[in-house]
């Protein structure tokens, strides 16, 4: 279970520090690395600021499951849209001229960084940051499960630290926490929260309401929204991002992919950190197409049919197991897609089914893939399931099975 329950102490210098507790892994010795360890601390209210989370009767969470009752409403479409269209903004040549561009070159890894140079006012933000590269034998599905999957992205996005879903609203489509590294002493760890989505399009540029074979395109986007649940934090600076995001375009055997983005530091920060941040964040694209190399593609839901609602992905690298809670939103078959190729040549092992909802799932080998049937029964309820790796022969238990 990754819910995060909070308790409040006061410290002699007013400050109110509000600590995150892993309810499962107090007990399993062990948390999901997406869920690094958090304790937070706020201000306590004065006359001059506004209540926050010490002052809050009801505690700020992170949910182990971000839809209990199926995908909430997204309030912030608006916000996702703005981002969409600033990321065809900054792409279209016809909008934006390449010699409006500072090319930084192609760096070893094959990321090419450019950028464009923020305004004078802008100085306490990040320029608006491109990186490109070419990542190959993978479709844009699996590229976007490797960024949309948090626990994998932190695998290769160094500067995000830990991340969590606050509200769910689709598959693709939530409300996210982010805290980012600092550097030392010079530079602090920022904290940011926002709205993710994303878009499909096929070759001809339409829109499509799911991603299939025909995908071309493939956009995933974030941008800040305020929160007033989520507290600011006193170790770390609230930063805010206008427009960031991934476009992953299909070419030959593999992807075109670019990375753009820009944010809202919150303070003014040395040039020379600046310019590390501003090569750091479009490199990451190069550390992208190692994990792929190194750890293949981690499994994903496929959900054609809306039979499920999914809470929670968690990705472990060190063993390369993945659990998955969902709740049962129709009867119906959705698949867990499995890297055979790369990541699990042997097959799979179902290690746990739990869950209100586990007798009424079927499980079958469908290859690459491990098809999950609802049941009527199953409805309105949640499961969860835990896979690992089939490197080597199992010890005959009648609890799991071989996929």
């Amino acid at each position: 279970m990754a819910t995060f329950t909070t308790t409040t102490t006061t410290k002699g210098n007013g400050k109110a520090t509000v600590h995150y507790v892993d309810a499962e892994s107090s007990h399993s010795g062990q948390s999901p690395p997406y869920h690094e360890a958090m304790s937070v601390s706020v201000a306590s209210p004065s006359a001059t600021s506004p209540p926050q989370i010490a002052s809050n009767p009801k505690p700020f969470r992170i949910p182990i499951s971000p839809a209990p009752h199926g995908y909430q409403l997204n309030e912030w479409a608006s916000d996702v849209a703005i981002s969409h269209q600033i990321m065809d903004h900054v792409l279209n040549p016809k909008v934006t001229p390449s010699d409006k561009w500072e090319d930084c070159g192609i760096f070893d890894d094959g990321v090419q960084v450019s950028w464009l140079p923020r305004r004078p006012e802008q100085i306490t933000f990040t320029h608006m940051l491109r990186g490109q590269t070419y990542i190959a034998d993978c479709s844009p599905e699996e590229i976007l499960h490797c960024i949309h999957i948090l626990s994998f992205r932190l695998i290769w996005d160094v500067r995000i630290g830990a991340a969590g879903i606050i509200s769910r609203f689709s598959q693709f489509s939530f409300l996210f926490y982010f805290c980012w590294r600092g550097i030392g002493q010079a530079y602090k760890g920022r904290d940011v929260t926002g709205v993710q989505g994303c878009r499909f399009l096929d070759g001809e540029g339409r829109e499509q309401v799911k991603y299939s074979v025909d995908t071309n395109q493939i956009d995933i986007v974030w941008r800040s929204v305020e929160l007033p649940d989520v507290p600011a934090t006193e170790e770390k600076v609230r930063a805010r991002i206008p427009a960031a995001g991934y476009r992953i375009e299909r070419a030959g055997r593999g992807c075109n992919v670019t990375f753009i983005g820009q944010a809202d530091l919150g303070e003014v920060i040395p040039g020379y950190l600046l310019r590390t941040l501003c090569h750091e964040q479009p490199r990451g694209l190069g550390r992208l197409r190692t994990a792929i190399e190194s750890f293949g593609v981690p499994p994903y839901i496929c959900d054609q049919y809306d039979c499920a609602v999914i809470q929670l992905q968690v990705f472990y690298p060190e063993t390369r197991k993945t659990t998955v809670r969902a709740h049962a939103s129709r009867a119906g078959t959705f698949a867990l897609v499995l890297d055979v190729k790369r990541m699990y040549r042997n097959g799979v092992l179902v290690t746990k089914l739990a869950g209100e909802g586990a007798s009424s799932l079927n499980l079958q080998d469908g290859e690459d893939r491990l098809l999950m049937s609802i049941a009527p029964s199953g409805v309105g309820k949640e499961f969860f399931i835990e896979i690992e790796p089939r490197d080597s022969d199992p010890e005959v238990d009648q609890s799991s099975g071989w996929w």
